[in-house]
């Protein structure tokens, strides 16, 4: 009885692992491909560029679906989330929008739009490029730049994939000018001649 019960559950596991596999591969909320392509990650006076290339090759979203794709800074001591790129479905769009019109006042105010939100009800390729600029701080001279992919729609960053995008920071080389500083010395008199002669 015990050796039919183990054969029993040792079936069930590797039935459910079977559904488990094949669920996650029928599960991602798009067909096609998209890839980043990083393009700049740069101080220049007194702002943070960050530039990246969203590049889609044959990408259809599936119509309640969507994924996201979220740029973080990340240093030693901070880590900061940049505004996302959102590419929908027809059925997620729909609802992106009527979310949208029936938030209040206060409700708008603290939601952070997303950089772009694209529309996707047929297969496309192409790219979107993403641009963006902060101020400068000086945590992010050592900061590295991921972007984070959410295809779950739940924002759980456990569940996401994330990709590498630069290691570090370009920093802008500053030219110090040469500046002359003249300083005031007292010098003695050699002596030679009195005054009374």
């Amino acid at each position: 009885m015990m050796k039919i019960n183990m054969q029993f559950i040792a079936l069930a596991l590797a039935l459910l692992f079977l559904n488990v596999n094949g669920a996650s591969a029928q599960d991602r909320s798009y067909e096609g491909t998209i890839r980043i392509e990083p393009v700049r990650l740069e101080q220049s006076g007194e702002f943070l560029h960050i530039d990246l290339d969203v590049i889609m090759d044959d990408v259809k979203v599936k119509s309640a679906r969507g994924v996201d794709f979220i740029p973080q800074l990340i240093s030693s001591t901070t880590t900061r989330d940049l505004p996302r790129i959102s590419i929908k479905g027809r059925n997620e769009y729909l609802a992106y929008e009527r979310r949208l019109s029936v938030m209040s006042r206060k409700q708008k105010d603290s939601y952070r739009l997303p950089y772009l939100v694209e529309k996707n009800y047929k297969k496309k390729s192409g790219v979107l490029q993403y641009r963006y600029a902060l101020p400068y701080e000086p945590w992010m001279a050592d900061a590295r730049l991921n972007v984070q992919r959410d295809e779950c729609g739940c924002g759980e960053s456990t569940l996401m994939n994330v990709e590498y995008a630069f290691d570090k920071v370009t920093l802008e080389r500053m030219l110090v000018p040469y500046v002359v500083t003249p300083y005031l010395s007292y010098v003695e008199p050699m002596g030679g001649r009195d005054k009374e002669s």
